[in-house]
């Protein structure tokens, strides 16, 4: 029996050691794999006219996320948009002038939503065609908004007031006193002297007569010539940077700059 033993105890330390030889074998061919696998395939980078034309594509439903943006009123009447002359203006020359927001305005119905920003323009026009003599205040309009985005509405012809909230801009007021009284004194003096004139050739005769004429004739061509000077309009000087407002006399609707 201990021979029998004995041989028993060879034959399993031959196995242990063949078992080992075997796991040193798997182990090494399981290193050799993981070794000499080569790494997968890198995606294909796009082509540069590709990348090109995508980079010049808006993403998709931004044009829509945008016409889809709130709109938001201001009142008329209960909106006024406060400015600064930014052009001076002479009644002299009727033409445009701009202005200047100086307060940011936002939505009649909340107060929340800025509508019109700060430094936004108006552009206007003055109606010195208008003025009487006697007049001290120059008629103007608005005609369009521009906002800071290349955007422009436009006003409808919105009164432009001083901060009082009376219409019309007024400065330096010049009345032409000294031009309609020099009409007034040429034309008394022409007068006089033409009918002084017209009742000592009436007693010349037939070559009288007809100098009474022409000079009757030429107290006419004076008079009317005396007449545009006596309806002469007063000049009204507006200097740039006077503050005014802007009353809105139709609902104005706008997308909120941001919320």
């Amino acid at each position: 029996m201990d021979q029998t033993a004995l041989e028993l105890a060879k034959l399993r330390a031959q196995l242990a050691v063949q078992q080992q030889a075997i796991e040193e074998l798997r182990w090494r061919s399981a290193v050799r794999a993981v070794v000499t696998t080569p790494p997968p395939p890198a995606a294909p980078r796009p082509a540069l006219s590709s990348m090109l034309y995508v980079a010049h594509e808006l993403p998709a439903g931004a044009a829509s996320a945008k016409s889809a943006a709130p709109n938001y009123t201001l009142a008329p009447g209960a909106t006024k948009l406060a400015c600064q002359i930014e052009t001076a203006m002479n009644s002299d020359v009727e033409g445009y002038f701009t202005a200047k927001v100086s307060t940011n305005v936002y939505d009649t119905a909340t107060g929340r939503h800025l509508l019109v920003p700060q430094g936004s323009t108006i552009l206007g026009h003055d109606q010195s065609s208008a003025l009487l003599y006697g007049n001290e205040r120059l008629p103007t309009i608005s005609l369009t908004l521009a906002l800071p985005d290349g955007r422009s509405v436009e006003l409808g012809q919105a009164p432009v007031t001083d901060q009082q909230g009376v219409a019309g801009l007024t400065g330096q007021v010049n009345n032409h006193w000294w031009r309609l009284f020099g009409a007034v004194f040429i034309g008394g003096a022409l007068h006089g002297g033409t009918q002084a004139l017209q009742l000592g050739l009436a007693q010349a005769g037939p070559t009288g007569q007809v100098a009474g004429g022409i000079g009757a004739t030429g107290a006419q061509v004076t008079q009317q010539r005396l007449g545009r000077a006596l309806d002469t309009r007063p000049t009204i000087t507006v200097d740039s940077g006077q503050l005014c407002q802007v009353l809105l006399t139709k609902p104005l609707t706008l997308p909120a700059l941001w919320q």
